[in-house]
């Protein structure tokens, strides 16, 4: 919420959004067309305006002119601490910043006209992306003018305490994009993009390592294991291993931990809480991820989902947990199933049923829900205990 506040808190958007409905309330517009208005006007900001620079991004990372005539200067602008080189930055306005700020206002006013057409009182709302559109090139012209001090949070050196954000975009993510894979973390604002074109997260540069008490055996784990790595790419994993023989020192040189549903409760979560540890700097908390296989038909996988619950709420990088619901018979298909979830930051993957998918993917945002409730040291045992609870009334809605 504080992260959609803050892409309205600007002057001339508020002023513009408070005259317009002075004026609704003014003409007696009933409560349906003032709701219409706010409908259409998220959509055309958030769907229309942002889609809009979200795909010219893409384009000119994809297409070399475009990327040399407009975006390659904006990327030079930036180290890798995202400091800036003042004379570039400003450079870089002219050719990046005005070309998406023009595509915005442009596709936005044929937006606006469309709905004023139709004539629904929903094309007020459409003004929004105008307004921002005008309010960035404002900006940009600061900027441009040397000043440097009305860059944008995304740009800015910080201190990360919180992997990036899964729906939105925040300086974490942004970072990532300019530090670890620039065709991937595409999106501006919303990470709607990324979302459906599998861009969310990239695996690009991330060391990648396999945990599980079987790898030798001829069994359904081991065969998507193997599968996973195949789809992955086997360069990424640094190694596997039967045995908790890790030091803290390879640890950390790890960016992404699997841990397999074939390892023994106690090992696994000792390995969790070792891993998580590790997460020190702004490089950790953006490249580490530790995914867990957890197999809810045993008795020590729900307990394990519990332990992962309440682990990855407090977690300063990303924690997946990968739920097996039945077996599956086509260990590539699942493999490439899970990759491709993994590369649209999905943090909870179900594999299973619709029906399965939606029961988990609640429990899910029920258990974030009480953890934020519930977030102080007096009240751990309370939240398992809650969290048990819609552990079993999950096992039972099965």
């Amino acid at each position: 919420m504080v992260r959609i506040l803050q892409t309205f808190n600007q002057p001339l958007v508020w002023t513009s959004i408070i005259f317009i409905y002075i004026e609704l309330i003014s003409n007696h517009f009933t409560v349906t067309e003032i709701l219409s208005t706010f409908f259409w006007g998220t959509f055309s900001l958030w769907i229309v305006g942002y889609g809009t620079t979200d795909i010219w991004h893409a384009f000119c990372h994809k297409y070399d002119f475009l990327w040399e005539k407009f975006h390659k200067l904006h990327h030079e602008a930036f180290a890798s601490d995202m400091t800036f080189h003042k004379e570039k930055l400003m450079k870089s306005k002219l050719t990046h910043d005005l070309s998406e700020i023009f595509l915005m206002f442009f596709i936005s006013t044929l937006f606006l006209f469309l709905l004023y057409k139709s004539c629904t009182p929903g094309w007020i709302g459409a003004i929004y992306p105008c307004l921002s559109a005008v309010n960035y090139s404002y900006n940009a012209v600061r900027i441009r003018l040397g000043d440097v001090n009305c860059l944008d949070l995304a740009h800015k050196p910080q201190k990360f305490e919180k992997p990036p954000n899964e729906w939105l975009v925040d300086p974490a993510g942004h970072f990532l994009h300019h530090n670890q894979d620039m065709h991937s973390y595409i999106s501006g604002k919303l990470k709607l993009y990324d979302k459906l074109m599998g861009t969310a997260n990239g695996l690009l540069e991330k060391r990648i390592f396999i945990f599980s008490n079987d790898l030798e055996g001829d069994t359904a784990d081991v065969s998507l294991l193997n599968a996973l790595k195949t789809e992955v790419g086997n360069e990424h994993f640094v190694s596997s291993s039967l045995e908790i023989d890790l030091t803290d020192e390879e640890l950390q040189k790890i960016d992404v931990l699997i841990i397999s549903s074939a390892s023994k409760f106690q090992d696994t979560t000792d390995l969790i809480s070792r891993f998580l540890a590790t997460v020190k700097n702004n490089r950790d908390v953006v490249m580490k991820e530790l995914w867990v296989f957890i197999d809810e038909r045993e008795i020590d996988g729900k307990f394990l989902s519990t332990v992962v619950s309440d682990a990855r709420q407090s977690a300063r990088c990303r924690v997946r947990k990968i739920i097996m619901t039945g077996s599956h018979n086509n260990n590539s298909q699942t493999a490439k199933q899970i990759t491709q979830y993994v590369k649209q930051d999905r943090r909870t993957i179900v594999l299973g049923s619709l029906r399965l998918r939606f029961i988990y993917i609640v429990r899910e945002i029920l258990n974030s829900i009480i953890w934020r409730c519930l977030n102080d040291l007096n009240s751990r045992s309370n939240r398992k205990k809650i969290f048990d609870f819609i552990g079993d009334f999950t096992l039972r809605a099965r």
